[in-house]
């Protein structure tokens, strides 16, 4: 079953409503072009009102690098 979002949960999501990101859409061997299921081979930006959103095509936002835990190099068994 799909997702449905309100407006105000898309807006606060900041999810892009293009066919590159829709439920109908299959990637093509290029990353220019979709195969959509409504409109058939469009552009990976285009937008129709039958877009609904797939969270599985979704691509995640890189982490921030976290400092490491340990400041310390851990002992070694030589030191016990």
């Amino acid at each position: 079953m799909p997702i449905r979002f309100t407006k105000a949960q898309k807006e606060s999501l900041d999810i892009e409503e293009v066919c590159a990101r829709c439920e109908f859409a299959v990637p093509l061997s290029t990353d220019e072009e979709v195969l959509c299921r409504k409109n058939g081979i469009v552009s990976a930006g285009f937008r129709c009102k039958k877009f609904r959103y797939d969270l599985l095509k979704r691509t995640p936002a890189a982490r921030p690098m976290q400092e490491p835990l340990l400041t310390e190099p851990l002992p070694s068994l030589d030191d016990l």
